[in-house]
């Protein structure tokens, strides 16, 4: 959404910890980075990251129990690595290879313990909006993808089918099946799966979700890019201001190239492939520009262009994200107008 770090760390009430314990708070984007080669990157060849986190002892992931739309209806210990890189970084390759992405990023953000949160865990819809169930699990790993393994399990969902958990397992960073891993506890993993296996989480291609669009999705179709974030966006609506659906302008909606289209009343293109079809035959035609465009984009454009105000959009939150967070990068950046060297 780019809203600033130092914001979440107060909307969280991540200040109480600095008031109770002796540990500090720091928000990447305003931390002096250092820049790191990565020997086997396949989108990456180096990631800046902080300083704290290129010079730490141990590296503690906490992820939230969730799904998501993005990555193939789940996110856990490695998708949340995305997290280490700057939003600049982090945008670069967000599409068809996002599964690529998040294994490069492991390189510098292998986690050494993950501590997951599935007492109650968040499903379907947008990830930032989407409701809860109870579940009653905390999960306890040392390896971040026999974590996810287990956790996709949890979920009722096969680990074999979600591309960055397969990529992950191609590259060696764990164990290449379910019958490596140990698990132990007292909690049975067939008593979350009786329990997920009876929910939609939300993930379907994005022509398919029911509302006054007339959506197509052309080629590619980019789960963690174009589509995957629009789809994003629409579940934002559905989770938290469901009338609005029905509000929607009849609008044909075009995700990614297509040779042909239709003539049609409204147009509205989102991200670049959709912009390079030919020939777009509309009265009108409104483009979001990105590969992918950003939440912040889409929400804004949305807003201005069709008056479909997105359940986050309040004063708090466009202070933040359009007036707070340019200052934070601006801050960040002259503090890093001298990388250190590139280090291994």
């Amino acid at each position: 959404m780019g809203v600033t770090t130092a914001s979440m760390f107060r909307w969280a009430g991540y200040r109480e910890l600095v008031r109770k314990y002796p540990v500090r708070l720091r928000a990447m984007e305003e931390r002096p980075r250092t820049r790191i080669v990565l020997e086997h990157g396949r989108i990456h060849t180096s990631i800046a990251i902080a300083r704290e986190m290129a010079e730490r002892d141990f590296l503690v992931f906490a992820p939230k129990l969730k799904t998501n739309v993005l990555s193939h209806a789940y996110s856990g210990a490695l998708k949340l690595n995305i997290g280490t890189v700057d939003s600049r970084e982090r945008l670069y390759h967000h599409n068809r290879d996002l599964p690529i992405k998040i294994v490069d990023i492991l390189e510098v953000a292998n986690p050494d313990l993950i501590v997951t949160d599935g007492i109650r865990f968040s499903y379907g819809g947008n990830q930032m909006t989407q409701g809860g169930e109870d579940l009653g699990v905390i999960v306890v790993s040392t390896n971040g993808v026999a974590h996810d393994m287990v956790c996709a399990r949890l979920l009722n969902l096969d680990p074999a089918n979600i591309e960055h958990i397969r990529e992950v397992m191609e590259r060696g960073y764990g164990p290449s099946s379910l019958e490596e891993v140990e698990i132990l506890g007292d909690y049975p993993v067939k008593r979350a799966r009786t329990i997920t296996s009876k929910l939609d989480f939300g993930f379907y291609p994005v022509d398919r979700f029911q509302s006054n669009f007339e959506i197509i999705s052309g080629t590619p179709y980019c789960t963690g890019g174009c589509q995957g974030i629009f789809l994003d966006w629409l579940h934002m609506i559905k989770d938290r201001k469901p009338k609005v659906l029905k509000k929607f302008p009849k609008l044909t909606v075009l995700i990614g190239m297509v040779k042909n289209s239709k003539p049609t009343g409204k147009m509205l293109l989102v991200g670049q492939c959709a912009l390079a079809s030919r020939p777009i035959q509309a009265e009108r035609v409104v483009r979001i520009k990105g590969c992918p465009p950003s939440h912040k984009r889409i929400v804004w454009d949305m807003m201005v262009h069709f008056w479909l105000l997105a359940p986050l959009v309040r004063p708090s939150l466009i202070i933040d994200g359009f007036v707070l967070y340019p200052l934070k990068k601006l801050k960040g950046w002259l503090m890093n107008l001298r990388f250190r060297p590139l280090v291994n």
